[in-house]
């Protein structure tokens, strides 16, 4: 081969390199230089440190992955949505039950506070009543026993009298029995 076919064929490989863009090698653009059109890179092996490339595969696994995790998320979310509703509603019915229950014994107290002091009231009333009765009884009784002591008072009167009258009257007729039997 001669020394321009050489240099052809080593121009062409040249131009079919991939090359890097500066002298300091930091970066490379698939095309060539200032090219706008994107390029398809083949063959990429799975990159195994964190300076290697990422392949398609590997991309579409992660991908895969990441659905599948936030799915299992959104349905563990879902459940404790779910839990927590049921437990703030059974919570909330908890709640009202405890608010109904307190307020029934509430009325309940009340109702029985209400009815002792009806009948303290009415033990009260009773115990007036009887006391007034009891007092107008002694009364009467009083009454009775000064009536009976002035009744008493005038028996002994009639028969301090009647005694009187009747010695009065003894001695009158013994006077007379005498005048008869004396003739005088």
């Amino acid at each position: 081969m001669s020394t321009s076919s050489a240099i052809n064929s080593l121009s062409t490989g040249v131009a079919n390199s991939v090359q890097y863009d500066n002298d300091n090698h930091t970066k490379v653009t698939l095309g060539g230089v200032g090219a706008t059109t994107p390029v398809t890179l083949t063959n990429v092996a799975n990159g195994t440190s964190q300076y290697d490339a990422v392949n398609f595969g590997q991309l579409s696994s992660l991908s895969s992955s990441t659905s599948a995790g936030i799915n299992s998320l959104s349905t563990g979310l879902s459940s404790l949505s779910t839990s927590t509703s049921t437990a703030v509603n059974s919570l909330s019915t908890g709640v009202s039950s405890l608010s109904t229950s307190t307020s029934t014994a509430i009325n309940s107290l009340s109702t029985g506070v209400d009815s002792l002091s009806t009948g303290v009231s009415s033990l009260s009333t009773s115990t007036s009543t009887a006391i007034n009765s009891l007092s107008t009884g002694v009364s009467s009784l009083s009454t009775g026993i000064s009536s009976l002591s002035t009744g008493i008072s005038s028996l002994s009167t009639g028969v301090n009298s009647l005694s009187t009258s009747t010695s009065s009257a003894i001695s009158s007729l013994s006077t007379g029995v005498s005048s008869l039997s004396t003739g005088s």
